[in-house]
């Protein structure tokens, strides 16, 4: 198993080198995404907001629909909404 994990972080970090690639990967972590169109929280060190989360744009940032604006967000911890059937 950690021989295959390693194979598979030695490519994708192949594939990110210098920036090429990084398209490729984004569109796979997006279609595996959780929270994707859905509400969340992001706690910053001076700030936190609350708002839909719309995509991750092409420098890796979150892009953020609050009540009042979009917001880019570079650095901060995620909070997804609780999903509905989730197990405890």
């Amino acid at each position: 198993m950690k021989i295959l994990v390693g194979i598979a972080l030695v490519g994708a970090l192949a594939q990110f080198a210098g920036g090429i690639g990084f398209e490729t990967i984004r569109a796979e972590w997006l279609s595996l995404a959780a929270g994707l169109g859905a509400p969340i929280k992001v706690d910053m060190a001076k700030e936190s907001l609350s708002g839909i989360f719309r995509t991750i744009d092409s420098s890796g940032r979150l892009i953020v629909d609050t009540a009042n604006s979009t917001r880019i967000i570079e650095a901060g911890d995620v909070w997804l909404a609780p999903q509905t059937g989730a197990l405890a």
